[in-house]
């Protein structure tokens, strides 16, 4: 039990911890696409200073390069120099945080447009994204964002560069949209001349996800009361639920579950317990990145990934359920049953291991009341858990 309760008022204290809220570069300072972002921005940083030759550009098998072949010759010439005149500056602003990002669950609209929606958009030195469409992208379509936005934060030629101007052979209505669509491309195909997307190709899951599917199992203590009345001192569970996020971007949700208990004993007295509970209640995450360390301080990137992607998640639930309790020796047989409220709390450790699924741990205490009158065995006090399983998350 001691080795329980550590594990949860550590687990407590790394939830509560100031430093879980986010990322600092963030204009709202806690979201939880905080991890997406800093990914694209690393990709975009490393592409940047990993391209050392104009001829880089040119070759590129990545399936979001393809738009290239819609430009015709002079406007793919000026795209490509275009990027290379900005690609140390865009690098420099990077580095030295000068742009910041924020979001928004609004959807994105401008007058000066018509109202169109849009993905993004920046006001100065500000890019604002639309965070639900921002967490259904790929990794290649959030450069592709972040790169045309960046471009409309830094001046060209001492002026802002806005989506209805026209700038060398892009001379159409609203081309240099266009042109500024080209520079996450045009940076992509210069990384795949590296070999940048097959060396840091990685399974490992989406830290962004709004409903993931549970399997936990565990083991729940009784006390020493309950234990002279039972004659079981714990019980294993299992647990089946779904945790429900509304907004892919906040931190808080819902979760329902079902959970079998189940534990004997098989001495000169036998004992048997089983039972069934249905749970439901909040849920709240919080990912651990920057409590024990920057994740930035990481050079090796799949580490520095799966550092980013752990998450805290607690649950408040309240539940409903029966037990059958049994109690025989070689002459006799007594069978009660009961059924229980249960209010309960819990905090687990999310660890992404491949392609959408999660290990988890956690420890938790709940508290229920019921009676077997039969076995005379009565119950209103706190319990003491601890799990592991593994969730599948996803978005729709």
């Amino acid at each position: 039990m001691n080795n329980v309760n550590l594990l949860g008022i550590l687990a407590f204290l790394l939830w509560w911890h100031p430093l879980a809220y986010g990322s600092t570069f963030v204009g709202n300072g806690g979201s939880w696409l905080d991890t997406a972002l800093m990914s694209t921005l690393t990709d975009i940083e490393t592409g940047l200073a990993m391209v050392e030759d104009f001829s880089d550009l040119d070759d590129c098998d990545n399936h979001s390069c393809e738009v290239l072949a819609s430009l015709s010759d002079s406007q793919y010439q000026y795209a490509k120099k275009f990027f290379w005149k900005r690609r140390a500056m865009i690098l420099k602003a990077l580095r030295e945080g000068s742009i910041s990002f924020d979001w928004t669950r609004k959807n994105i609209t401008l007058s000066d447009y018509d109202n169109r929606s849009f993905h993004a958009v920046t006001k100065g030195h500000k890019v604002i994204l639309q965070e639900d469409v921002f967490a259904r992208m790929d990794k290649f379509q959030r450069i592709i964002v972040i790169m045309h936005e960046i471009n409309h934060a830094l001046p060209w030629k001492g002026k802002v560069i806005e989506d209805k101007h026209r700038l060398g052979p892009f001379k159409g209505r609203e081309e240099a949209r266009l042109l500024l669509d080209m520079q996450g491309p045009i940076l992509i195909a210069g990384m795949s001349s590296y070999n940048y997307w097959v060396e840091q190709q990685t399974y490992r899951s989406n830290p962004v996800y709004n409903i993931s599917l549970n399997v936990r199992g565990g083991r729940s203590t009784f006390s020493e009361s309950e234990y002279k009345r039972l004659l079981l001192d714990e019980t294993s569970f299992s647990e089946v639920g779904v945790d429900f996020y509304p907004a892919i971007n906040r931190s808080w949700g819902y979760h329902l579950s079902q959970r079998r208990y189940h534990s004997s004993r098989d001495e000169l007295v036998d004992a048997k317990l089983n039972g069934v509970s249905y749970h439901g209640g909040l849920s709240h995450r919080k990912r651990l990145m920057n409590i024990i360390f920057s994740s930035t301080e990481i050079e090796n990137r799949a580490t520095r990934e799966f550092w980013r992607a752990i998450a805290i998640q607690s649950k408040v639930s309240l539940g409903y359920g029966q037990f059958e309790h049994q109690i025989s020796d070689d002459y006799n047989t007594i069978d009660g049953e009961a059924s229980f409220y249960r209010l309960g709390a819990t905090s687990e450790i999310l660890l992404p291991i491949y392609a959408g699924f999660w290990f988890s741990f956690g420890v938790g205490a709940h508290w229920q009341d019921f009676k077997i009158e039969e076995t005379n065995v009565s119950s209103k006090s706190v319990h003491y858990e601890s799990s592991w399983g593994v969730s599948y998350g996803f978005t729709i």
